[in-house]
């Protein structure tokens, strides 16, 4: 199988465009994906962690799929502009960014 990567900016061009068969793949975070696949507009077929994700019990891991080993992690950095004040940085609430994660 041969892929191309595509650089998009954002999820939301990306899926339009999986919506609208211009792709025929998407890799993406199910944060930004859960509402496509509960309403049945997207077909998922595995998570790349290896343990399933509380949001989509039912969805299988990769490994589980039969590509043992298979763990693609992401990460998120939190970032602010360069010259914000310094009060504005120190502002910083644990919970509000905790919520905004999830």
């Amino acid at each position: 199988m041969q892929l191309l990567t595509i650089p998009y900016k954002g999820t939301a061009p990306a899926m339009n465009d999986l919506l609208g068969k211009q792709v025929d793949l998407l890799c993406d975070q199910t944060t930004n994906t859960t509402q496509q696949i509960d309403s049945g507009k997207v077909k998922a077929y595995a998570v790349t962690s290896l343990q399933r994700v509380p949001t989509l019990p039912k969805l299988p891991t990769m490994d589980e799929s039969g590509f043992k080993g298979f763990e693609v992690g992401i990460w998120h950095g939190m970032w602010v502009p360069k010259g914000t004040p310094k009060p504005v940085v120190d502002r910083r609430d644990p919970g509000t960014i905790r919520a905004a994660l999830r």
